[in-house]
């Protein structure tokens, strides 16, 4: 084999190698992309899923400081709270066999505007233990507007921690 055929083969090898490493470390790039934007919200919580019509977006999160379970409503596009003219939105929370009803009570922002509120909140204290300690839980929101009702759900797997951020 001549050196010139020699040196022809080795640099096509080199390029062959790095163009895998390249197509590779790009999979690897966009696999981290999208677990960060999973449903992770503004604040660190999940997203519920709703109707694109709602024209505003639900965030679940946990305050373990006040021992309660926060919901942020927030404008579907740029995440500034978007206050509802609601004082509370129901619950539904399922855990296997176990179903538990209750309501966040709105907990206004001070900026809200007097008889709405932006976020909602729910005492850990009133939820059952067995809910508290699932590893998987389901929460069903129905939200009484004078347009009518808007539901949202969130299918919570607790395999993974979360930095909440609350204002």
């Amino acid at each position: 084999m001549t050196s010139d055929r020699l040196r022809g083969l080795i640099a096509l090898l080199v390029v062959s190698v790095s163009l895998i490493l390249l197509v590779g470390y790009i999979r690897r790039t966009e696999v981290r992309q999208d677990r960060s934007i999973e449903p992770h919200g503004h604040h660190g919580g999940h997203m519920f899923k709703i109707d694109e019509d709602a024209g505003f977006r639900l965030e679940f999160t946990l305050d373990e400081s006040r021992r309660r379970i926060v919901i942020y409503v927030q404008e579907r596009e740029t995440h500034r709270p978007f206050p509802l003219a609601a004082m509370t939105l129901d619950a539904k929370f399922i855990s296997g066999s176990i179903e538990f009803e209750s309501a966040f009570a709105a907990d206004p922002r001070p900026e809200d505007p007097p008889g709405s509120s932006s976020r909602f909140a729910l005492s850990l204290d009133s939820l059952p233990q067995q809910i508290i300690s699932a590893n998987r839980f389901q929460v069903n929101i129905s939200i009484s507007l004078g347009s009518g009702e808007v539901t949202a759900n969130m299918s919570h797997n607790s395999d993974h921690g979360h930095t909440y951020q609350h204002d």
